[in-house]
């Protein structure tokens, strides 16, 4: 195979992934629970995008934890607690930059779930712990 119909094939490769990426807002949930889920997710990515911290950190358990990058950590990371998230909330963003978590899977139980998917701009995998907590979906751990 000569080199231009190599780059070719990789050309529509890369096409083809990006074409197939599927976004919180145009994935179809498959229950009414795991729209219930996705909505969470989605208030949560919504949240982060417009640098809403009471709105971000309200998609969380009561002891939900997030992972974020260490400031001048070298690639380091760590959980936080939600106190933690509120107070540092600004400098985690200018750390951690836009996300869209794209290409969601969720697997459910009576009372926990589990949303995996990646980071459209990034490529990072992303797992969340979902629980019902006082009769709603939150996130219990956000990790990455």
């Amino acid at each position: 195979m000569n080199f231009t119909k190599i780059i070719g094939l990789l050309a529509l490769i890369l096409i083809f992934a990006c074409a197939t990426q599927t976004g919180l807002k145009e994935y179809q949930p498959k229950s009414n629970t795991e729209r219930e889920i996705i909505q969470v997710v989605i208030k949560a990515e919504d949240a982060w995008e417009a640098a809403d911290s009471d709105e971000f950190i309200a998609q969380f358990c009561s002891n939900g934890q997030f992972m974020v990058a260490v400031p001048g950590g070298r690639g380091k990371k760590e959980k936080v607690s939600m106190d933690e998230l509120s107070a540092q909330f600004n400098s985690y963003i200018s750390v951690m930059g836009d996300s869209e978590f794209v290409n969601p899977e969720c697997s459910i139980s009576s009372d926990e779930a589990k949303v995996i998917g990646r980071d459209m701009n990034y490529g990072i995998k992303y797992e969340l712990e979902m629980k019902k907590e006082n009769g709603r979906w939150c996130i219990a751990d956000y990790s990455w």
